[in-house]
């Protein structure tokens, strides 16, 4: 078989040459896998890109910290100051806010409060001289008890048989407001109209007679 070839060769030399052509285009294929290969190197180079972000997410952690950072403010500050007001008030409360009053300071508030005024009929109590019964009630509770008297007046109506009995009235109201006050003997008294009193006075002299006075006997 060896020697065929050689005498094909010998008559035509010109086909060789077509012969051999062809053989080196598929040689040239084999080289145009290692291309492809190539190729691939690139898509390797895109995995430093996936790092990349995996660094992005390490700046995101750091923006969580920073909002750590803000609970982290400095406002607690104010709350240690409250525990300071709370000692300034226990020292007001060391000092003794209310004193007893003695029994000279209690007679002379209720004789600053006395007498009590009235309307012009009946034992009705002027207006505004409730607050005069409130303080004297306040006074005297600060004891353990005493006694006390009460007098009734009327303005003059040259008529002693009404002006009478309209005083004791006037003087029993007083000791029903006073009733509060535990401990305590509250005499009452009707005087009338005082000496010296007539019809023909002004209105503000008649006022000042439609009165109750209390006075205090003793306190314990």
């Amino acid at each position: 078989m060896a020697k065929i070839k050689k005498s094909k060769n010998k008559k035509a030399g010109v086909k060789k040459t077509t012969k051999t052509k062809p053989k080196p285009k598929t040689k040239s294929k084999a080289i145009s896998k290692p291309k492809t290969k190539s190729a691939a190197k690139p898509k390797a180079i895109k995995k430093p890109t996936a790092k990349k972000k995996v660094i992005t997410k390490s700046k995101t952690v750091k923006k969580v910290t920073t909002k750590s950072s803000k609970p982290k403010t400095t406002k607690k500050a104010p709350v240690k100051s409250k525990p300071i007001s709370k000692a300034k008030t226990t020292k007001k409360a060391a000092i003794p806010a209310k004193k007893k009053p003695s029994i000279d300071e209690i007679k002379a508030i209720v004789k600053r409060n006395s007498p009590i005024y009235f309307k012009p009929v009946g034992e009705e109590i002027e207006t505004g001289e409730k607050k005069k019964i409130d303080a004297i009630i306040k006074a005297l509770s600060q004891v353990s008890g005493g006694s006390l008297l009460v007098s009734g007046y009327t303005a003059s109506a040259n008529s002693p048989d009404v002006e009478k009995p309209l005083s004791v009235k006037r003087a029993r109201k007083i000791q029903s407001l006073l009733s509060g006050l535990k401990n305590f003997k509250i005499t009452v008294k009707g005087c009338g109209a005082p000496k010296g009193a007539h019809p023909d006075q002004t209105k503000a002299e008649k006022k000042l007679l439609r009165k109750a006075e209390i006075q205090v006997q003793s306190l314990k």
